[in-house]
């Protein structure tokens, strides 16, 4: 698990995929939603809702 998921590695596979799918014209909710799956299958120990509080965090500094 990561203890700062400000600097965890899964990071960057979860703001890629956003990213990546956004700049295919797939919609931002099914971006988001396939970004919160990676998520969770690197840390399916957090509860989903605080893992979408995290993504959007991620997916907000990045943008």
């Amino acid at each position: 698990m990561c203890n700062d998921r400000k600097n965890c590695a899964c990071r960057i596979a979860v703001t890629r995929v956003y990213r990546e799918l956004k700049e295919r014209d797939i919609s931002e909710v099914s971006a988001f939603d396939t970004a919160a799956r990676i998520f969770r299958l690197h840390h399916p120990e957090i509860p989903e809702r605080e893992s979408r509080f995290t993504i959007a965090d991620w997916v907000d500094e990045t943008a």
